[in-house]
């Protein structure tokens, strides 16, 4: 899987002093129909990491939801 991180992310990430950042799958289950959301961002390091897997991009930390499907390149 190829992950890329902009310039703009990059420097966000350096003004927050942070070096990780995770992508988890978004669930709203708070309603009758089922929803099919965009992946949350966020920066740091996710509560659980064992339920993510780990790359590293140009020195960052990326930690990629399990539940998330994986495309080849």
């Amino acid at each position: 899987m190829r992950i890329k991180i902009t310039h703009k992310a990059k420097e966000f990430l350096h003004r927050s002093e942070k070096t990780e950042l995770y992508i988890e799958h978004f669930d709203d289950s708070q309603c009758c129909i089922p929803l099919t959301t965009s992946p949350a961002v966020r920066k740091g390091r996710p509560s659980k990491p064992k339920k993510f897997n780990v790359y590293t991009v140009d020195g960052i930390t990326v930690y990629y939801d399990r539940n998330l499907a994986c495309k080849p390149n």
